[in-house]
């Protein structure tokens, strides 16, 4: 059963809809609000043949723009590819961005549809639960430096937020244990209380979490960024209480060869963000696989 919730962002709100199978109804949902145009989807090699190709043949007049996964490619050379591809695809301002998967995809692809021709509509298909919780929401996008994580972004708000919770059922327990983090989080900056008393049924309080098709929530069942919009002002947009997640999970996996692990909080989050060489993570304009025919990758 799909439900809904809105959000009011200083330049206007928008919907996050949440619907087990959503993926299957995308033509239908978008055309529904409007969301028609060509229509460029970006995701990675790993969700690419899980859930990207038939995207592309579900949604008119779409192609499907596929990068290489991890977040060392989170930085602008990728950037750059993505741009040179847009606009070989003849994507202009009356277009759609469609960034379907995880924070990666998402920040990347949301700073693209933000610069892109000085900003394009931009839905965001979070296939992460931490991205689902966290960064599909608020507007924040960004992109890596060697310097550091997240040094180079824009606020752009999606026009829609669309929540399938059915892909959740092919995520690594990694990545789940890393959403379970944020969403403990969050319940806890929403309701310390929660922290002191044990989650019952009725009580807005805890976590509840199943795979596939399952929900989890905080307080009320709210994301935080829907339930306290921030002011326009930039700074308005961080995150209270930050280290608190940082210690829960690490955020960042780039100049380390290891992947984040949720379950030992003991690492140092700041170890998994040294500054890497000029080179990490450029990637060459061949290894950007553009589909002009919908799903074919």
């Amino acid at each position: 059963m799909a439900q809904i919730i809105h959000v009011n962002a200083p330049a206007g709100g928008y919907d996050i809809l949440f619907e087990p199978g959503a993926l299957k109804r995308m033509a239908e949902i978008l055309a529904a609000r409007g969301l028609t145009g060509r229509t460029a989807v970006g995701t990675n090699e790993t969700l690419a043949p899980l859930y990207g190709r038939a995207l592309g043949e579900r949604l008119p007049n779409a192609v499907v723009i596929t990068l290489p996964d991890g977040e060392q490619y989170k930085v602008l050379d990728t950037a750059g590819v993505v741009y040179s591809g847009l606009a070989r695809l003849g994507l202009d301002r009356a277009g759609l961005i469609v960034a379907l998967g995880g924070g990666v995809i998402g920040d990347l692809m949301g700073f693209v549809a933000a610069t892109y021709m000085r900003g394009v509509r931009l839905v965001q298909v979070p296939t992460s639960l931490l991205a689902m919780v966290d960064s599909s929401v608020g507007g924040k996008t960004g992109l890596d430096l060697p310097e550091g994580k997240n040094l180079v972004g824009a606020f752009k708000q999606p026009e829609l937020v669309v929540i399938d919770t059915d892909v959740l059922a092919t995520l690594p327990d990694v990545e789940w244990r890393c959403g379970l983090a944020e969403v403990i989080k969050h319940g806890l900056l929403a309701d310390p209380a929660c922290s002191t008393r044990p989650a019952a049924p009725g009580t807005g309080c805890g976590v509840r979490a199943a795979r596939g098709g399952g929900q989890s929530e905080g307080r009320g069942g709210r994301p935080i960024r829907a339930e306290h919009p921030r002011p326009p002002e930039p700074g308005a947009y961080l995150r209270p209480c930050a280290g608190t997640g940082q210690r829960l999970y690490l955020e960042a996996r780039r100049g380390s060869s290891r992947r984040a692990d949720c379950s030992n909080p003991a690492i140092d989050p700041a170890q998994a963000v040294r500054p890497q060489s000029a080179d990490a993570g450029r990637i060459p304009a061949a290894n950007l696989r553009v589909a002009d025919s919908p799903g074919s990758l």
